[in-house]
């Protein structure tokens, strides 16, 4: 009889990770693509709908920059922004950013004394199938630099930043229920929820 060597197991947060990188969608290229259906209130999604999501970039004083991306609903998915933002604009020009779908808005994402954070993840909660509001959910688990970043008028929140980054990485879940009254789920894959794992370089490995 032929005696196979024991089959190596795997960690517990290796194994979490293995399950987080198939379950995010990678990756939904950056386009520009018409921002007119995130100003609609009247919008209602279903699991698997299409949704537009609108980035919009600004820094005092200036225009602001928007584009916008197709999601699926309640598919985890990230958006990369590249560096240049046309035109002479990067993201190391502007100050802040947010979001916007379903005509909901959600609050300003400011840069901490000119440093930006490489990726971010939020959630966007959805009240029978209407866009209620966007929820941030970051850390500093996995960075040195960590700083509290001003959401709308308050810092919110800790997260990590650099003096210049080459692209911005937003990871999209969402929650609550749809219009059918399905509970969205892609928000259990959130990086908050694989804390207890100690998945630290996670985010920075995906893409």
């Amino acid at each position: 009889m032929i005696r196979r060597p024991p089959r190596s197991t795997q960690s517990r947060s290796s194994a979490a990770s293995d399950v987080y990188k198939r379950q995010v969608l990678l990756l939904l290229c950056f386009i520009s693509i018409s921002c007119e259906d995130c100003d609609n209130k009247d919008t209602r999604f279903n699991y698997d709908d299409d949704m537009r999501l609108c980035i919009y970039f600004g820094k005092d004083g200036a225009s602001e920059i928007s584009f916008a991306v197709k999601l699926t609903t309640d598919i985890y998915t990230m958006v990369k922004v590249p560096k240049s933002l046309g035109s002479s604009e990067t993201l190391d020009s502007m100050n802040y950013f947010y979001l916007k779908a379903g005509g909901t808005q959600s609050d300003k994402y400011y840069y901490n004394d000119g440093k930006l954070t490489p990726r971010v993840s939020v959630a966007i909660r959805l009240d029978k199938g209407r866009v209620e509001i966007f929820e941030w959910d970051n850390d500093c688990s996995d960075c040195d630099d960590c700083k509290d970043m001003k959401i709308g008028s308050e810092s919110r929140e800790r997260n990590c930043v650099a003096n210049s980054i080459s692209e911005l990485k937003i990871f999209v879940s969402f929650i609550g229920k749809d219009s059918d009254s399905r509970y969205m789920k892609s928000a259990q894959l959130r990086m908050s929820q694989f804390t207890r794992y100690s998945l630290k370089s996670l985010y920075n490995s995906i893409g």
